[in-house]
């Protein structure tokens, strides 16, 4: 018997492989599967403390578990300080808004993003909007 966290939370488990594992968890081939922070399907050795999630395909998994998965992306703590970050966006024009998503998708906390500019379709080529944002 081992000591795993799965989708953030802790659980003891029989299993040696990861594919034993999530045979028996998942239920759609189409699932995701992430161990320790990387998605595979490969057949890996369990050890103790191995983070696991099962993420159902097109789906937002649940706070909790998208908080785990995000801390394993990153260093020890390194998550808790980009969480807790506050960045100010001054122009989303072509360089501002990409920007945004990638702080965003890197996990900052809080963005004040701030921009008096209209789109238009003149200058939606240089957003990373679409006509329907």
């Amino acid at each position: 018997m081992m000591r795993v966290k799965f989708n953030g939370k802790e659980l003891d488990t029989d299993f040696k492989t990861s594919l034993e594992f999530f045979e028996n968890i998942s239920k759609n081939e189409n699932d995701v599967w992430i161990i320790n922070g990387f998605a595979t399907k490969e057949n890996i050795a369990l050890n103790e403390d191995d983070e696991l999630f099962c993420i159902e395909r097109n789906t937002l998994p649940p706070k909790d578990a998208l908080d785990a998965m995000m801390r394993a992306r990153h260093t020890p703590k390194l998550h808790d300080k980009l969480k807790n970050g506050r960045v100010a966006v001054c122009g989303l024009g072509g360089l501002g808004s990409h920007i945004a998503i990638n702080l965003a998708r890197s996990g900052v906390g809080f963005l004040k993003l701030i921009d008096f500019d209209v789109i238009e379709p003149s200058n939606l080529n240089r957003q990373a909007y679409r006509v329907s944002d």
